[in-house]
Parts: C-alpha cells; structure tokens; sequence
C-alpha cells in the first residue's frame, strides 16, 4: 500500500551506512568503491569515497618517496603517518555522514 511504502522510504533515507572496505594492496579495492560511489549516487543514494591512501599522499609535502620501508610495521615515523593519514580519513567520513543529505561513506583503508 502506498502509505506503508511511504513510511519506509522516510525510515531509509534517515539511516546512514558506513561501508570498509580492507585488504592487501594492489587488489582492486578502490576501483570497486569508485564504482559503488558512482552506482550508489547514480540510485539517488548520497555516497561519497574516503581514501585513506590520498590522505597520505597529500600529508607528503616534502615529496619523499613511499616505498615498501615506509609501510614497515618497525617503521616508527611511516605508521605514525599511516595512522595520522587514518584518522584524518575518519574524521572527514564522520564529519560528511553527520550532515543531513549524507547517507552513505566508502571507506578505502
């Protein structure tokens, strides 16, 4: 019936989602959430990207290198940048779905 489809559309549009999206590099993960950003606005679902990867990429201004020694687990300054370049990525994605018209994040870690 119409008002019941009604009521849960109402119910819908008031719920955000997160979705992570983990896993080893080179894999196709954020090809994947390009296309889901882009079919999820296309269904009138407001969805935006955050990467953490273009986070650290623009925190490099001194434009070093990031080799595989800057993602060493006994690589003291590259994981407090890895972590600074997350929590930079998180803070925008809570930031975003805090607002009104925001109902879905990717987040590309």
């Amino acid at each position: 019936d119409k008002f019941g489809c009604e009521v849960r559309r109402k119910l819908v549009e008031k719920h955000k989602l997160i979705i992570v999206m983990v896993g080893l590099p080179g894999r196709g993960k954020t090809f994947l959430c390009n296309k889901l950003c882009s079919y999820l606005n296309w269904l009138g679902h407001r969805t935006r990207h955050f990467n953490v990867g273009f986070y650290r990429r623009r925190m490099n201004t001194n434009h070093e290198t990031q080799d595989a020694a800057f993602f060493d687990k006994d690589n003291a300054e590259g994981q407090e940048k890895r972590q600074q370049a997350l929590l930079s990525a998180l803070d925008d994605m809570l930031t975003w779905l805090s607002g009104e018209h925001s109902q879905v994040a990717i987040f590309d870690a």
